[in-house]
């Protein structure tokens, strides 16, 4: 689904209005549901010889029917699938408030941990919106790796619909695919396994631990560098004090 108000409608002209048609169409997608919409739908509408004119019955059953149905059965996106978010906010500012401490700690010793700005809201804001085609730090099988961002959804009437505008929270982001890039030391990572598979993710964003500069990364055939800011971010995010809070806060 991508249009998000009425003037983004297009009316296409045809002679009926096939559901069967619509509902194989919306299969071919992640917005596609799985509940039986199909016996809702299937009712007869006298449609006009005018191809031109729209039945304001038509319009009227289904905008009701999409935008004003409370039924628990038709809540696709469950409740539970958004319990992620209090927990995910409780880990962040665990994050951002342990990373302050040990970046303050005291200065008559070498302090090699940089203060790392935006933690808590995973540096994603108006200033550094996210979109696709952008890189973050996730967490994936124990290992903070780089994240290429394929596809970014959005909740929209209990459906994961697909999103192509820039995203400044995390919490609008209900479901999200990304192309996982794996370590190989300090700076380097792979996208290919040692069975020379590509690691695709597809769920919701609590496994995103940070927003990292397109400028900070380089990808070279199969292989991606980090270089500047990105590159001690990680160096600290790697740290095993580090990953052991993640894993202590994730659920």
């Amino acid at each position: 689904m991508y249009s998000q108000g009425i003037s983004d409608i297009e009316y296409v002209e045809i002679n009926e209005l096939d559901y069967d048609f619509m509902i194989k169409e919306r299969e071919k997608h992640d917005a596609y549901n799985s509940h039986p919409i199909l016996r809702h739908l299937r009712t007869n509408f006298n449609i006009s010889n005018n191809s031109n004119t729209i039945q304001s019955n038509t319009a009227s059953h289904m905008v009701s029917y999409f935008s004003n149905n409370d039924k628990n059965e038709l809540q696709f996106v469950s409740q539970r699938e958004n319990q992620w978010k209090i927990s995910y906010k409780s880990m962040t500012k665990t994050l951002a408030n342990y990373n302050y401490e040990k970046s303050h700690q005291l200065y008559r010793i070498r302090n090699l941990i940089p203060q790392i700005p935006n933690i808590e809201n995973t540096n994603i804001n108006d200033d550094f919106p996210l979109m696709q085609n952008h890189f973050v730090f996730c967490f994936y099988n124990k290992n903070i790796c780089v994240g290429q961002v394929l596809v970014i959804y959005y909740e929209l009437y209990g459906n994961h619909s697909f999103n192509i505008k820039q995203v400044t929270k995390i919490d609008n982001i209900s479901k999200i695919t990304l192309k996982v890039f794996l370590p190989i030391n300090n700076n380097l990572f792979t996208q290919c396994t040692p069975e020379e598979c590509y690691i695709f993710t597809y769920r919701n964003p609590s496994n995103i631990i940070f927003h990292i500069s397109c400028d900070n990364v380089t990808i070279n055939d199969q292989f991606l560098f980090l270089s500047n800011e990105a590159k001690n971010y990680y160096n600290y995010f790697k740290r095993n004090d580090v990953i052991s809070l993640i894993l202590k806060n994730s659920h």
